[in-house]
């Protein structure tokens, strides 16, 4: 084969037949370029120079005459993921079922052992027949990692599948399960336009799609119990804080942590890489959940966070698939307010180091706006009182819970039982 006829295969194969050779493919944050190695690379690649590459990576005489085999004869041979490589590089496809990119490189393995892992085509992955036992089940973190012979298993274990050595298999990916299924007919209203809820009908155990992470594609956090909210490209807390200090979570069925001063919650969510909900994060991640309604029985559930419905008997699930936003606990954020209440503020009227702190509504009042309040722990004092927004309602705030729900009158030194929290992170798009 001449030269000259292979490169009149590419501008077929490219319909590239107009440029000339000082054109140029501009390459993105998240692809390979195979011209420098490296991922990430935003320098621009001249259309004939990636050519030019392209052929000298092959053998022309191993390459079939028309433009479709040679392009992809030329993808088996350079094994170049160029386009492939998009943010994230795994995908929810269906209920139980994810997609693989094509082009999508792992390695795995350590020493002798170390392996490359590399699709040339996007790959369905069945999930249910990929697990290492038992079943999917509700409201869980599942793992998905490269194994020996190019191989993908899915485990509720982060270390490795059941059977497998960690050194031995590569954690690549992971998502997050439904706790209980959603209504089917759910509709919500988003900019003045009422739209189906994309949650609607999902069972229990089924994917919740923005819950995927990978390698790529995921939170500064650790990404257990995070849903990627797309409008404002953060990821958010499924469940209501629990837990304190290294031990703050997102699970199901776990105790909501009450009865903590804003920044005792502050606190929290830095020991695990995360922080409060601002005022439009919270607005996003709540879109779709139940309006002007509170949990169902208007008391406090004692059965742990997660899966439950409202008065109406929906579900307070948003679109993305964050539960219980709106009216069962007030949860904290860290957009500040000066607001108050009737010209109070709600928060510590006991004495500077006196214990027990005692709370209550504060007038605005010279002697009170000048006044230290301790902040737990001994660290430092607070002098006045400015109050941190709560949002999303209570358990018997009724039609006043909601997503845009607020409350201007806590303190930053205030501590209720109708106080939580929700953590947040921030997305890490990062070469693999």
């Amino acid at each position: 084969m001449e030269t000259s006829e292979t490169a009149l295969a590419f501008d077929e194969l490219l319909d590239a037949s107009a440029l000339t050779d000082d054109d140029f493919l501009a390459v993105s944050q998240q692809v390979y370029n195979p011209i420098t190695s490296e991922n990430g690379d935003t320098r621009k690649i001249k259309v004939k120079k990636l050519l030019d590459y392209i052929l000298q990576k092959t053998n022309l005489a191993d390459l079939p005459g028309n433009a479709e085999s040679i392009g992809k004869a030329l993808v088996s041979k350079t094994e170049l993921p160029f386009f492939a490589l998009s943010s994230p590089f795994i995908i929810a496809n269906g209920r139980r079922t994810l997609t693989l990119k094509a082009g999508t490189k792992i390695d795995y393995g350590t020493g002798a052992n170390k392996k490359v892992f590399l699709n040339s085509e996007d790959m369905e992955l069945n999930v249910p027949t990929l697990l290492d036992t038992g079943y999917l089940q509700n409201g869980k973190d599942y793992y998905i990692f490269v194994c020996p012979g190019d191989t993908i298993k899915i485990s509720l274990t982060k270390a490795a599948p059941l059977g497998m050595n960690a050194a031995d298999v590569k954690l690549m990916a992971g998502f997050h399960t439904l706790c209980l299924g959603v209504n089917s007919g759910l509709t919500y209203v988003e900019g003045g336009v009422s739209k189906p809820h994309p949650l609607a009908g999902y069972a229990a155990g089924d994917i919740l799609p923005n819950t995927v992470w990978c390698l790529n594609f995921r939170p500064h956090s650790e990404p257990e119990g995070m849903v990627y909210i797309p409008s404002l490209d953060f990821w958010c807390d499924i469940y209501l804080q629990s837990g304190s200090g290294v031990n703050t979570k997102s699970a199901y069925k776990a105790a909501p942590t009450l009865s903590r001063q804003y920044v005792d919650h502050v606190e929290d969510m830095i020991c695990v890489k995360k922080e409060l909900l601002d005022d439009g994060e919270f607005a996003a991640a709540m879109m779709g959940s139940n309006e002007q309604t509170n949990i169902v029985n208007s008391n406090f559930p004692g059965d742990g966070v997660g899966g439950h419905s409202d008065t109406a008997g929906r579900r307070m699930i948003s679109i993305y698939g964050v539960e219980e936003g709106c009216g069962w606990l007030w949860q904290w954020l860290r957009t500040t307010s000066v607001g108050g209440l009737y010209g109070q503020t709600y928060g510590q009227n006991s004495a500077q180091n006196v214990t027990p702190v005692t709370y209550g509504y504060l007038p605005a009042s010279p002697g009170n706006m000048d006044q230290w309040y301790g902040q737990s722990e001994g660290k430092g004092q607070f002098l006045g009182l400015a109050c941190a927004l709560v949002a999303g309602g209570y358990w018997s705030d009724g039609a006043n819970c909601g997503s845009r729900s607020r409350y201007a009158g806590s303190s930053r030194s205030t501590a209720r039982s109708s106080n939580g929290g929700r953590g947040r992170s921030r997305c890490v798009r990062a070469k693999i």
